[in-house]
């Protein structure tokens, strides 16, 4: 409808934005296509006694990769620019559910923390030595069976690492969003995102801490670009979208 002075109203601005229709499910896979990149082995030259106890080599975690199913670990996938009043209740911002992050023998027992704003990170030290914890804003001491609160509140575009200034081989990465359409890919390279508007194109992105943006894939034989690893779908109502297994060329992590 337009005005006198032929401007669209609010009611025909309103009736041109999109809504979703429903809510529905993109679940699948993300597995290795070639073969995998050597493990990288760290430099361990502080607390060798707890950190590489009997001087066994400490190897990187920064792929994880499981050659029964070929599933990468750790793949992150999660929706940008969604509007609130589009997402489903069980994703909605204000989650308060604490998030626990604890490291052993040196090494961060999660490799990719991913969070809501809403969020406390609760920062748990179970090494018989002291570590400190520094990502984005936060850089904090934790003393042995010590415990440190961290709450972002901001939302993160990419990943950020996550490092330990006192052991600086330990490495992990966080990510934080406001709602909660976000999934880490599990051993085996499954994933699933439950509870996505559909009836409304929905843009993703990929991260994996080697390639940073997953910039392609293979998916039943068609290869595939995401440029700045985005790419978008639309979902219908009720439906459990899955995309198979998605094939990541070895070339990303090498």
């Amino acid at each position: 409808m337009l005005s006198e002075a032929g401007v669209p109203t609010d009611s025909a601005s309103t009736a041109s934005t999109p809504s979703p229709t429903g809510f529905a499910t993109l679940r699948g896979s993300f597995t290795l296509e070639g073969d995998p990149p050597a493990p990288v082995v760290l430099t361990v030259d502080k607390d060798a006694n707890v950190c590489a106890p009997g001087d066994k080599p400490v190897e990187d975690k920064d792929f994880v990769f499981d050659a029964t199913s070929q599933g990468i670990a750790n793949v992150v996938i999660f929706v940008e620019n969604c509007p609130e009043e589009w997402v489903h209740e069980s994703a909605k911002p204000g989650n308060e559910a604490e998030v626990i992050f604890d490291q052993e023998k040196c090494v961060f027992l999660t490799r990719m923390v991913v969070m809501q704003t809403s969020q406390k990170l609760r920062v748990l030290n179970s090494d018989p030595v002291g570590h400190n914890l520094k990502v984005a804003s936060f850089n904090q001491t934790i003393p042995s069976g010590g415990f440190a609160i961290y709450q972002p509140l901001k939302e993160m575009r990419a990943p950020e690492e996550m490092a330990c200034s006192i052991h600086p081989w330990m490495k992990a990465w966080m990510l934080t969003r406001d709602n909660g359409y976000f999934a880490v890919s599990k051993e085996d390279g499954s994933f699933e995102l439950p509870n996505l508007p559909a009836g409304v194109k929905l843009d993703f992105r990929v991260w994996h801490e080697r390639s940073k943006a997953v910039t392609g894939a293979t998916i039943d034989g068609e290869e595939q670009k995401w440029s700045k690893g985005r790419m978008s779908h639309t979902l219908e109502p009720d439906q459990d979208f899955n995309l198979g297994v998605i094939k990541l060329n070895s070339s990303l992590f090498n």
